[in-house]
């Protein structure tokens, strides 16, 4: 069980991250949410499947959570539980 989850249609999903040459990637259970990546003392998140589907870096977060936050608030699994 992860340190941190989530609440996704009455399921509890964990996070789940797998690093990667560049960075992480960021799971929910078994879906990928983004790409997280460090730049120099902050994070960025590239969401999969946000609002329009494009693909942008989102950085300027302090810390890698912060940047898991963004990226659950702008996926389309998760959005809706934010509001």
């Amino acid at each position: 069980m992860s340190k941190y989850s989530h609440i996704v249609n009455g399921k509890v999903l964990d996070y789940r991250f797998q690093k990667h040459h560049l960075g992480y990637n960021f799971y929910l259970g078994d879906t990928m949410v983004a790409q997280l990546f460090k730049q120099r003392n902050t994070w960025g998140a590239v969401v999969q499947g946000d609002l329009d589907g494009a693909l942008r870096l989102v950085g300027g977060f302090a810390t890698r959570l912060d940047a898991v936050q963004y990226a659950l608030k702008a996926h389309r699994l998760t959005r809706d539980s934010f509001k």
